[in-house]
């Protein structure tokens, strides 16, 4: 991701990934059968549009603002090896998928700041790795409430 070479390109590259994101949630919401599946799916997209609008609001403006996040890191994203976004899955298998991909995001962005040469972007670069950690610290929380507190 070292390839970008301004915000602009960043802010459209992340901007991108987050409708392919949105668009994976809501197909995938349409073919689970569980109700509580489903409506997670349809909470993840709707996650994943609110955070392409911030995308689009922070290029337009040139600042990009994390929240504050207290949540424990708990790390379950390290027992979580495979788990393909396919339709038909449960609500673990899904959290898990989702769990999953916001720490890659966080590792790729996270990746890109450290090849980046210049200040600005290395900073846009780590802003957003931040925002992929606390999304998968909001779904690790989720996760815990909702499928570890019921085993």
């Amino acid at each position: 991701m070292s390839e970008f070479k301004n915000k602009a390109e960043i802010y459209a590259f992340m901007v991108e990934r987050e409708v392919k994101s949105c668009g994976l949630y809501r197909y995938l919401a349409q073919s689970v059968a569980g109700r509580q599946a489903k409506t997670l799916l349809e909470r993840l997209a709707q996650k994943e549009e609110q955070y392409r609008q911030k995308l689009e609001e922070s290029k337009k403006s040139g600042v990009f603002t994390n929240k504050r996040c207290n949540l424990p890191d708990n790390s379950f994203f390290k027992t979580i090896y495979e788990t393909p976004a396919s339709p038909g899955q449960t609500l673990p298998q899904i959290l898990m998928f989702a769990i999953k991909t916001k720490h890659d995001d966080y590792l790729a962005c996270n990746d890109a700041a450290s090849h980046c040469q210049e200040g600005e972007l290395r900073k846009l670069w780590l802003a957003l790795a931040e925002e992929e950690r606390i999304n998968r610290l909001e779904l690790e929380s989720f996760y815990e409430k909702e499928v570890i507190s019921k085993i």
